[in-house]
């Protein structure tokens, strides 16, 4: 179960694991390393900075906490109360979900943007409802495509 694995599963060094892998793609050109990734960690309110500060590549999106995707890579971030995650609606865990491409991805702008949306909105809402998270941690049962202004 994926709240055991965040909750439980240790680095090498005895240290909590903060990334888990979701989802790596590899291709026979990259041979050991992902093409694109997705990714899941526990992380703090500190680490979502000023969306002021942000790269203008990104475009920020009306979904969980902060959701921004560029062409090669996306990020959702969703709070999630619930006694799977030992949490409470005062103090939710926050999730950061990634998705990484290695390359640069075959299509470009705006259509890039919505794709990785698409794929990792996905994928957070699946681990937000496995892990029984308060309102799916305010994600939405469809990806909202239109960046907020």
């Amino acid at each position: 179960m994926l709240s055991e694995e965040f909750n439980s599963q240790p680095e090498l060094d005895g240290s909590p694991r903060n990334v888990h892998d979701f989802c790596l793609i590899y291709t026979d050109k990259s041979a050991d390393l992902t093409d694109v990734a997705i990714t899941f960690e526990i992380t703090d309110s500190d680490r979502l900075g000023n969306p002021d500060d942000l790269d203008p590549d990104y475009s920020i999106y009306p979904m969980g906490r902060r959701t921004l995707s560029a062409e090669d890579k996306a990020v959702v971030y969703f709070e999630c109360a619930g006694s799977e995650m030992n949490s409470s609606t005062d103090s939710p865990a926050l999730i950061k979900s990634e998705l990484r491409h290695r390359y640069d991805p075959a299509v470009k702008g705006q259509e890039a943007k919505e794709a990785n949306m698409t794929v990792l909105h996905s994928a957070a809402l699946a681990v937000a409802r496995e892990l029984k998270c308060e309102d799916d941690g305010g994600l939405p049962a469809e990806p909202v495509l239109t960046p907020k202004a």
